[in-house]
């Protein structure tokens, strides 16, 4: 079995990683990409191939993995691999954001397409991956499933979802990180150093949805964390004033708008 990856950005590399650490054979993968400083970072630190102006491969899997601008611009050394290569029984697998299927069809002429949006915690076999096809049968369907359950979960859903999983899951992790840095910028400015203030804020947030393991509902975890009168009540006043959750809700959905647009070039 042969894969090829069309880019390998961070994304890219997230799914290698984990490909790699899970068994696959370097030797079976390759990619390209059109910046030469991350090609010589690849090779060098994954050892796998760099098959950019070549020809005559045939491959099992392809997986785009670059930014949608780049598909919809035709980028030329792209566009060399898929005339000068055999792609006709492969199956093509795209994780870019806002670019459809239809779109992928109509471009490479194939119908054997799916989409998949993974997250960049593919890195440490943590990622949430959202697949969708609307092919019933191709031998290498399970392998697709195979490759992304060894980064991390996976569910299937209708393509009409994807934008509002791209924003979700998707864009999530920064969103994330961005409520993590505020939380340890707060213990900063309480006396902690910065050590200390990650390791509490990061164990924090892991034991958090540990303990959504026990309890279904999120409502009542957070009830059982505040007290009348206490501390966390307090805190929780000034999210509500700041109107926290709507902001987040907004960053989501603002999200989800940017992938709809994406599509519509």
């Amino acid at each position: 079995m042969k894969i090829l990856f069309i880019g390998m950005g961070n994304m890219g590399q997230a799914i290698l990683k984990g490909m790699l650490k899970s068994g696959y054979n370097k030797d079976d993968i390759s990619f390209t990409d059109n910046n030469r400083e991350t090609i010589n970072s690849v090779k060098n630190e994954f050892g796998v191939k760099d098959i950019s102006k070549s020809s005559n491969f045939t491959w099992d899997i392809i997986i785009f993995a670059i930014k949608p601008q780049i598909f919809f611009n035709n980028d030329p050394d792209i566009e060399f691999i898929f005339k000068n290569n055999n792609i006709d029984s492969a199956l093509i697998v795209s994780i870019m954001a806002g670019v459809t299927i239809e779109n992928i069809i109509k471009k490479y002429k194939t119908t054997n397409v799916l989409r998949v949006m993974p997250n960049i915690a593919a890195i440490c076999g943590e990622s949430m991956s959202v697949i969708t096809t609307n092919i019933k049968e191709h031998k290498m369907l399970k392998e697709v499933d195979k490759i992304f359950r060894a980064v991390g979960a996976v569910e299937y859903l209708d393509e009409s979802y994807f934008d509002a999983v791209t924003a979700l899951s998707g864009s999530g992790p920064a969103f994330v990180y961005t409520f993590l840095e505020g939380l340890i910028a707060g213990g900063l400015y309480s006396g902690l150093s910065y050590d200390t203030a990650k390791k509490l804020a990061i164990q924090t947030i892991v034991g958090s949805i540990k303990l959504l393991e026990t309890e279904d509902s999120i409502e009542k975890m957070r009830h059982k964390v505040t007290s009348p009168a206490g501390t966390t009540i307090e805190g929780m006043r000034v999210l509500e004033d700041s109107s926290f959750r709507g902001i987040v809700m907004d960053a989501v959905i603002n999200a989800f708008e940017k992938s709809k647009s994406l599509k519509n070039r």
